[in-house]
């Protein structure tokens, strides 16, 4: 478990309809799209937030940024960061 310093997303990756069983279940496997949101964390005042979908690999990131734009979280790029 990560601590309360930290601040910590979620995501989530779609198993239905991947088995050919109806209900079944293929082990370690996952469709490439699904939803991401940040986890609530009083120590940063971020309460539970909605989720923000994704549809491809390609628009993780666009749903992290939409998803910490709600929570009201700033993401620092490092290489623009002041020192």
């Amino acid at each position: 478990m990560a601590g309360r310093r930290t601040i910590n997303i979620s995501l989530t990756l779609w198993t239905d309809g991947i088995s050919a069983e109806p209900g079944g279940l293929v082990e370690k496997t996952a469709w490439n799209f699904g939803t991401v949101r940040f986890k609530p964390n009083e120590l940063h005042g971020i309460s539970g937030q909605r989720t923000v979908p994704f549809n491809k690999p390609q628009d993780l990131w666009d749903a992290v940024e939409r998803a910490a734009a709600e929570a009201g979280v700033t993401l620092l790029d490092p290489r623009k960061a002041a020192a």
